[in-house]
């Protein structure tokens, strides 16, 4: 949380100083709201959900979907390229591909992986 707070306050700090607020006028006082209310609420919603076991599923799928998604819109493509009148039912098609592959190959490969991992270093101790 601390860490958190620090990288906040380094972010909020680096916008003021390109923004002008150590000059004699604020030249984006919109963006000081948006970047103050961000360093506000970010480890206020952490805080709130951490313990939320949804939050944290969805937080196990990405990565298998940052892995998984260019190569299934690759392979969506071409079969689909014929069927579709527009870009969008392909990014929408690869979007729910992308989801459900990531599901499968996170309970039956990478859950698997990190329990088999944390059995080996359990022993080790």
């Amino acid at each position: 949380m601390l860490l958190a707070m620090r990288l906040h306050l380094g972010v909020g700090y680096l916008v003021k100083r390109a923004t002008g607020v150590f000059g004699s006028a604020v030249r984006e006082p919109l963006l000081l709201m948006v970047v103050a209310a961000a360093a506000i609420l970010v480890p206020l919603c952490f805080c709130l959900t951490q313990k939320l076991n949804f939050d944290r599923r969805i937080g196990e799928l990405s990565f298998p979907v940052y892995l998984l998604h260019l190569t299934v819109i690759l392979s969506l493509d071409g079969p689909l390229r014929g069927l579709l009148t527009g870009r969008w039912l392909l990014g929408e098609s690869a979007l729910v591909c992308s989801i459900l592959l990531s599901f499968l190959l996170q309970q039956l490969v990478l859950d698997r992986l990190e329990s088999s991992r944390q059995l080996r270093i359990a022993h080790r101790t």
